[in-house]
């Protein structure tokens, strides 16, 4: 392992020994490839799980601190990234690591923090967002998913009467749709992350949660939830080497069905035209509701909750 790595492990460590030792919140490191997202980090209020998520970057160097400004850290990045970190799923956090002094500064990243210069991106990472226990208050706010008003109205109204619709454009709706399951979250999906795993885990310790996915993707499936801590009794997921379709049943209320896949959890920069076709009457969402527990019969457990 190069001298490179073993910096980038020491500050995942560290960052994480803060989030868990000192706001006792829960921290899920991201142990695949670097895309972008080293770690995942569950609020918690006095010990329980809130499911607000924050997505977090980390870099660890003396490197990073030798640009500043009055106000802070200047920390730059690609058009990659902007997009990456714009378009996802999860609100997303920039945390630096100075393994010299063992500090740890953190910023937002979004539209309001992040500058263009002209080529590339900065965003400034204040002084004072030195990562501690009283972080927490900031933070959480930052958790608190971007929907553009959409938590504000009725989900399965807004697409009452919506036959076909550009999935691009109501991503933030459907995540919410997703996000509010109160009893019971059906899932049909090839292809998934653990982006989207991690967002199935949380609601299952609220819902019931049933997850029916390709079998070339057991052992990803696998180190996931064990990276993850799955051990809620609703969460099962089932493997079948013929699924294909991509659906979503909620609460036996509200269905879609979807031509992109669930990695990157509908992220906003695919380039591809994909199309959503969500229903809300009782007859389709009820086939969708049939199609899903033949499946779910003819598939072998791998998480059976």
């Amino acid at each position: 392992m190069s001298d490179k790595d073993l910096l980038a492990e020491e500050g995942v460590y560290s960052v994480g020994r803060v989030f868990q030792k000192e706001l006792k919140w829960i921290f899920r490191d991201q142990p695949k490839a670097d895309h972008g997202i080293d770690a995942h980090v569950e609020v918690c209020n006095n010990g329980t799980p809130s499911g607000q998520l924050v997505a977090v970057q980390i870099k660890s160097g003396e490197s990073f601190f030798k640009e500043y400004c009055e106000e802070g850290f200047i920390f730059r990045f690609g058009d990659w990234h902007h997009k990456y970190w714009l378009g996802h799923c999860l609100p997303v956090i920039i945390v630096l690591y100075n393994p010299v002094d063992d500090l740890i500064f953190w910023q937002k990243v979004n539209d309001e923090t992040i500058k263009s210069t002209g080529k590339n991106w900065k965003v400034t990472i204040p002084y004072e967002n030195l990562l501690k226990h009283n972080s927490g208050i900031d933070i959480s706010q930052a958790s608190v998913f971007t929907t553009g008003g959409y938590e504000k109205i009725d989900q399965f109204s807004y697409f009452r009467d919506v036959e076909i619709v550009h999935a691009e454009k109501v991503i933030a709706p459907l995540m919410n749709c997703i996000r509010n399951t109160k009893d019971e979250i059906l899932v049909c999906a090839p292809y998934i992350d653990s982006d989207f795993l991690s967002i199935l885990n949380v609601l299952s310790f609220s819902a019931k949660v049933k997850l029916v996915t390709s079998a070339g993707l057991q052992e990803h499936v696998e180190s996931t939830i064990r990276y993850h801590d799955s051990n809620s009794k609703n969460f099962s997921i089932k493997i079948n080497s013929h699924v294909h379709d991509r659906f979503v049943v909620i609460d036996k209320k509200f269905s879609f069905m979807s031509s992109r896949n669930f990695t990157q959890v509908f992220d906003r920069k695919s380039q591809n035209m994909e199309l959503i076709f969500p229903a809300t009457d009782e007859k389709t969402v009820n086939q969708y509701v049939t199609i899903f527990n033949m499946l779910w019969e003819e598939s072998a457990a791998i998480l059976d909750g």
